[in-house]
């Protein structure tokens, strides 16, 4: 059964998803571009084998955070890409 409220339904649920997964881009353009590197583990890694400690450091709290927004983005990914099967599935039904 189509009717025009889940279309609006899901229509709004797709524009949460997308906004989630813009802000944790961003969020994650920024880590990477403070650190000098896409993954929290590598600038670990860095900053091991760094002589200068201080000039990478990076706390606990901002390798969690960054790990945590990386595995949010994946599942709001998800979403967003199921909500989007969904609203076509739906306007296919619709039209037949």
């Amino acid at each position: 059964m189509h009717t025009d409220e889940y279309e609006i339904s899901i229509a709004r649920e797709i524009i949460v998803c997308k906004r989630f997964t813009e802000k944790l881009s961003k969020r994650l353009e920024e880590h990477a571009g403070r650190f000098g590197a896409s993954d929290p583990d590598k600038v670990v890694r860095n900053n091991e084998q760094s002589d200068d400690q201080a000039a990478g450091t990076i706390s606990e709290q901002e390798l969690q955070q960054w790990r945590e927004d990386i595995e949010a983005l994946a599942i709001w990914e998800q979403r967003l890409a199921e909500y989007e099967e969904a609203f076509r599935m739906m306007r296919t039904s619709a039209s037949s």
